[in-house]
């Protein structure tokens, strides 16, 4: 959603503070934020118990 909003020139506040150190940061920083929960998601989403 941040990188939605980011095209229109509007930010979230909680992640106004990945533009601080530049436009390029800012985008490498969302990037790996997506990359990050992505792994999490497949590390830990389908997690089945089988006892």
């Amino acid at each position: 959603m941040s990188i939605i909003l980011s095209i229109f020139n509007y930010n979230i506040r909680l992640l106004a503070w990945v533009d601080i150190w530049g436009n390029a940061m800012g985008w490498l920083i969302r990037i790996l934020l997506i990359l990050g929960g992505g792994i999490l998601y497949f590390v830990y989403g389908s997690y089945d118990d089988e006892n």
